[in-house]
C-alpha cells in the first residue's frame, strides 16, 4: 500500500510539473513590463500627473474678461400705447481684461508647473516602490517553488528509506517501531509538500496583485536565483541616494513651491488692475475709449498671508534636511544588512557542500550497518533544512539589494 501511494504522489507530480510546462511564463523583467502598465499604484500616480498637466495649462490662460452692459433713460421717453422713443436713450457697453501683472503670472505658472514635478517625482516614487515589492515578492515565489521541489525530494528520500526498512523488517533486521517511525516520516513529508504546494499558489497570486491581474491567473516562473553582486561602497550609494532619492527630489521640489509661493505672496501687495475698452451712447452720440482699472490692496495688505508663506518655506526646508538624514540612515542601514545577508549566504554554500557529503556518507554507513537508525533520519532532517537555509539566504540577500536599489532611487547596477 505504500509503494501504490509513492507512485500516486509522482504521478500527481509529474502531472503538475506538466501543467507547469504548459503554463504562461513569466519572467522578472516581463513582470515588470505589465506592472508598468497595470500595477493601480503606477495607474493612479499617471493620473494625478494628467491632472497636473491640465492645472499647468489653466496657468497659463489669461482670466476671462469682464463684460459689461449699461442702458439709461428708458422711463423718460414712454409714450402711449407702451411705446417708447430711442432717440433719449444712453448705453455703454464696456470689455474688461484683468492682467495679472508685476510677475504674478509668471509665478503663478511657475508653482503649477512645480506641482508638475512633484508628481512626476511621485511617479518614480511609485514605481520605483512598485519594482522593489515585485522583486520581492518574485523571490519569494521562486523560494516557495524551491520549497516545493526540497518537499518533493524529501518526500522521495523518506520513502525510499521507508522501503529499506521493510526490507529490513521483514529479514528481522528493524524492529516494529523503525518501521512506524518510517511511516510517520513518509506521512511528515506529504503534508509538508501539501504545505508548501499552497504557500506557492498564495505566492503566485500576491504577485498577480502586484501585476493588476486577477489572482488565480497561471503562470510559470522562468527565472532562477543569481547572485547579485555589491560593489559599490556606502559612500558611493549615499551620493546617489541624496541626488536620486524620490522622497529628496519631492521635498527638494515642495521646498521650490513654498519659496515661489512667498513671493508670490509679497507680489500680491502690488495692486492688480485691467484694461478695458469701452463704448457709450448719449444723446444719439457715440463715444469709445480705453481704461485702467486698479485693485486697492487698502483692507488687505497681504501681512499675514507673507508671513504664512515665510513659515511654510521655513518648515519645508527644515524638513527637506530631516528627510535627507532620514535617506542617509535607510542607505546606511540597508547597505550593512545587505552586507550581512551575503556573507550568511557565502557560508551557506560551504554548509551545503558539507551536507552533500554528509548525507551521501550517512546513506552509505546505513546501508552498511555502521550508522544508527535515527542517526540516518536526523541527516535526512539536516541536509533539507541546509537546503532550505541555502536558498532562503540567497533570498534574503536578493531582497536586500532590491531594498537598496529602491532607497537610493535607482539600478545602480544598470544604470
Amino acid at each position: 500500500m505504500t509503494r501504490e501511494i509513492y507512485f500516486f504522489t509522482i504521478i500527481v507530480f509529474l502531472i503538475i510539473s506538466g501543467q507547469a510546462q504548459a503554463q504562461e511564463k513569466l519572467s522578472l523583467k516581463e513582470a515588470l513590463k505589465i506592472a508598468y502598465d497595470n500595477n493601480p499604484s503606477v495607474v493612479e500616480a499617471r493620473k494625478d500627473i494628467k491632472i497636473a498637466e491640465t492645472q499647468f495649462k489653466i496657468s497659463r490662460k489669461w482670466d476671462n474678461p469682464e463684460l459689461e452692459v449699461e442702458v439709461g433713460n428708458l422711463a423718460k421717453d414712454l409714450e402711449g400705447n407702451s411705446s417708447f422713443s430711442t432717440r433719449n436713450i444712453d448705453s455703454e457697453i464696456k470689455v474688461t481684461q484683468p492682467i495679472d501683472g508685476w510677475g504674478k503670472k509668471g509665478l503663478k505658472k511657475k508653482i503649477a508647473e512645480e506641482d508638475l514635478k512633484q508628481q512626476e517625482a511621485k511617479l518614480k516614487r511609485a514605481w520605483l516602490e512598485t519594482v522593489k515589492q515585485i522583486k520581492k515578492q518574485y523571490t519569494q515565489t521562486l523560494l516557495s517553488k524551491k520549497a516545493v521541489e526540497l518537499s518533493q525530494e524529501n518526500l522521495e528520500l523518506n520513502q525510499k528509506f521507508l522501503d529499506k526498512i521493510k526490507i529490513k523488517f521483514d529479514s528481522g533486521d528493524a524492529v516494529n517501531h523503525e518501521l512506524s517511525r518510517a511511516k510517520l516520516e513518509v506521512i511528515n513529508a506529504r503534508n509538508q509538500l501539501l504545505s508548501s504546494q499552497k504557500d506557492h499558489v498564495i505566492n503566485k497570486g500576491r504577485i498577480n496583485l502586484l501585476l493588476g491581474q486577477p489572482m488565480t491567473k497561471e503562470y510559470n516562473l522562468i527565472d532562477s536565483f543569481h547572485v547579485e553582486k555589491l560593489d559599490s561602497s556606502y559612500e558611493e550609494l549615499l551620493k546617489i541616494a541624496l541626488n536620486d532619492s524620490t522622497d529628496v527630489i519631492i521635498q527638494a521640489n515642495e521646498f521650490d513651491k513654498k519659496n515661489k509661493e512667498l513671493k508670490l505672496a509679497k507680489r500680491e501687495r502690488l495692486p492688480s488692475y485691467g484694461l478695458s475698452l469701452f463704448v457709450e451712447r448719449e444723446d444719439e452720440i457715440y463715444k469709445g475709449g480705453v481704461g485702467v482699472a486698479f485693485e486697492l490692496p487698502i483692507w488687505n495688505f497681504q501681512g499675514n498671508e507673507i508671513s504664512q508663506a515665510k513659515l511654510e518655506k521655513e518648515k519645508a526646508e527644515e524638513l527637506l534636511k530631516r528627510i535627507k538624514n532620514e535617506v542617509a540612515l535607510e542607505v546606511y542601514t540597508v547597505f550593512h544588512e545587505a552586507d550581512l545577508a551575503k556573507k550568511i549566504h557565502d557560508i551557506s554554500i560551504e554548509a551545503i557542500k558539507e551536507a552533500n557529503e554528509i548525507l551521501r556518507f550517512t546513506t552509505l554507513g546505513y546501508e552498511e550497518g555502521e550508522v544508527s537508525f535515527l542517526s540516518y533520519l536526523e541527516n535526512i532532517k539536516a541536509y533539507q533544512e541546509t537546503k532550505q537555509s541555502y536558498f532562503a539566504s540567497l533570498s534574503e540577500y536578493t531582497i536586500k539589494i532590491a531594498e537598496l536599489e529602491q532607497v537610493i532611487g535607482k539600478d545602480y547596477k544598470n544604470e
